[in-house]
């Protein structure tokens, strides 16, 4: 597990690697927690090979989100 830190909050990550994915699966995985005010968001992030920024990009964007309340 990894911590990060955002803009408005904080949460976890871990990444693994699937060695010999099926037919129609993926290679990769990020998954992860993270607190933003009230909200606890969750996500996933799922890529195979050529697509290694997605994981970054991914985190870049839960690092920058925002709870408005209207």
């Amino acid at each position: 597990m990894k911590e990060f830190k955002g803009v408005s909050g904080f949460g976890y990550y871990f990444s693994i690697t699937d060695k010999e994915p099926k037919p129609d699966e993926y290679k990769y995985m990020t998954q992860g927690v993270y607190q933003l005010g009230e909200l606890l968001v969750t996500f996933s992030a799922f890529w195979n090979d050529g697509a290694e920024n997605i994981s970054e990009e991914t985190l870049k964007i839960i690092k920058s989100a925002l709870h408005v309340k209207k």
